[in-house]
């Protein structure tokens, strides 16, 4: 008669992941993860084994069993969008984002008194000291604006000069001034790069009701889903060499961490160009293309994946508007940048913030939601490392 220990309880899965001194080590050790290395999502772990054909003859018409060779294993970890619970402190899913062609700045204090700016507009405002006049210094960073406006709003910054005059993808009115006052927040910012030096490869533990994986040098990319009214969630596809798979390790009583409840697309922002960007869903996929080198010499045949190429999308469906969307059609038509901007959230340390600095309207189509017309837009960043930025603050 089978028992309960003769199944796999997949509600018990747990993931531990910890950020690599040397690329292809085990960071954690083989023993038990630490408290901090503990991650709050859904793990899946395919282990797909690369196969080569037996030509010998068998004296029959039967051909031989293919001969199993490497296996390139791919980790996926789906998880709330949530902050650390304090301002300025990486959250949980920045090891991820590190191994993701991301770098993460910490800026533990506020910017700013709040800090009158020194001259505004429509769209940006003049800041002056204490601010940095180092251009794109704040570029992602969330920025809180009292005073005019007279209600309080906070706003990633998508464009930063050396100026320090520092663009801000809504349209106000009455215009910015110098009775606008400005405050840099404490976050935790992940901007995009290119420089593979930067890149954080991590050890991932997959453990499932008495079974665990161990994936070392694993590095991927990552899509990204906010639905209005609910929480946003984030997927992280990783990809690295197999270290091992399917040990009998019960899984760590570390693993069980109350954490507080994600934040919810509600009172937040939605800005396409500056304007209200009145929508049901938008989601983003870094598109980070992965090669494995080949390598005799390795486990399996092939080292630590190497991310080679990103094609970076973002798809958006704000209503059918008689003003906004010819605006759109025509920036559409005349491949013009556009900005785009959202935040969750409404608890210091648990609110997250979004931005596209620059993108180019590709695909523009016509749907509805419930029999109200939409635009169902795909954006393309156009400018290079500056595509999508996500603060937690």
């Amino acid at each position: 008669m089978p028992t309960p220990q003769d199944y796999v309880v997949l509600r018990l899965s747990a993931a531990a992941v910890r950020t690599e001194t040397n690329t292809g080590t085990d960071a954690i050790g083989g023993g038990a993860p630490a408290a901090g290395d503990w991650i709050g999502g859904e793990i899946t772990v395919r282990l797909p084994q690369q196969t080569a054909d037996d030509p010998s003859l068998t004296g029959s018409l039967d051909t031989n069993a293919p001969i199993v060779t490497g296996i390139r294993p791919e980790v996926t970890i789906r998880m709330p969008l949530r902050g650390a619970g304090t301002s300025g402190t990486a959250p949980e899913f920045g090891k991820l984002m590190k191994a993701c062609r991301f770098t993460e700045l910490l800026t533990a204090t506020a910017i700013g008194a709040p800090t009158a700016a020194t001259a505004g507009n429509a769209g940006s405002a003049t800041l002056g000291t204490p601010f940095a006049g180092t251009a794109q210094a704040y570029r992602g960073m969330p920025a809180a604006l009292s005073g005019n406006p007279a209600t309080s709003i906070i706003l990633p910054v998508t464009n930063y000069t050396a100026l320090k005059v520092a663009k801000l993808p809504y349209v106000f009115n009455p215009v910015l001034s110098t009775s606008t006052l400005v405050q840099v927040l404490p976050n935790a910012l992940y901007a995009p790069t290119s420089d593979l030096t930067l890149l954080k490869p991590v050890t991932i533990y997959g453990y499932m009701n008495g079974l665990r994986h161990r994936i070392v040098g694993a590095v991927g990319t990552a899509q990204l889903e906010m639905v209005d009214a609910q929480p946003a969630f984030i997927t992280f596809t990783m990809r690295g060499q197999l270290l091992a798979a399917y040990e009998a390790v019960p899984l760590p009583a570390g693993s069980a961490i109350s954490r507080a409840q994600p934040p919810v697309w509600i009172n937040g922002v939605s800005r396409l160009d500056g304007l209200l960007c009145n929508c049901a869903r938008m989601t983003w996929d870094l598109g980070v293309q992965l090669v494995d080198p080949e390598n005799p010499e390795a486990p399996q045949g092939y080292d630590s994946p190497i991310p080679v190429s990103a094609t970076q999308r973002i798809t958006i469906d704000p209503f059918t508007n008689s003003t906004r969307s010819p605006t759109r059609f025509g920036k559409y038509q005349q491949g013009q940048s556009v900005e785009y901007a959202a935040v969750l959230g409404q608890t210091d340390g648990n609110r997250i913030a979004v931005s596209v600095p620059s993108a180019i309207i590709n695909a523009f189509d016509s749907s509805n939601r419930n029999s109200l017309g939409v635009d169902q837009l795909t954006l393309a960043p156009n400018v290079p490392d500056a595509g999508v930025f996500i603060a937690a603050f």
